[in-house]
């Protein structure tokens, strides 16, 4: 049986810096082979296309979604268009990568039959890089994801 996969979370294929954009380089691709459709939602910031622009990647389709090229922001308004965009599509499976990201984890839950898949690769609310509020919202997306 064959699957239609939704990706958030990663910034983007080919991969150019980060483990999650090199862990969707390898799985993902694998996938495809084996009869699976991957779609990736990707950050526009980091594919340099426009947003809702498409091209394939070892033939994962890589979608880039507009996003505020603020750190932090980037990956919130992204990961929520994804979210929004996952949900309104007919997918099996949406696949969530890292804790900020799964934030949006519930939208799907909520509104769509696909099953939800959230992949923890770090506590990131524990890096000194983020900020309070940022760190209280990566926090509130690692108790969204433990809800699924």
């Amino acid at each position: 049986m064959s699957m239609k996969i939704a990706v958030i979370g990663a910034k983007g294929l080919p991969p150019k810096q980060g483990g999650i954009e090199h862990y969707c380089a390898e799985v993902y691709p694998r996938m495809v082979a084996q009869g699976h459709s991957v779609d990736l939602f990707a950050r526009s910031s980091y594919t340099n296309l426009s947003w809702r622009n498409e091209y394939d990647f070892k033939s994962v389709r890589v979608i880039s979604l507009p996003c505020m090229g603020l750190r932090g922001m980037d990956a919130f308004s992204s990961s929520a268009l994804g979210a929004i965009g996952a949900t309104a599509s007919n997918y099996d499976v949406i696949h969530f990568h890292a804790l900020g990201p799964a934030l949006f984890s519930c939208l799907p839950r909520i509104a769509s039959s696909a099953k939800v898949v959230v992949t923890c690769q770090g506590l990131d609310w524990q890096r000194a890089k983020w900020g309070n509020l940022s760190s209280r919202l990566i926090k509130l997306g690692e108790s969204q994801g433990k809800r699924i």
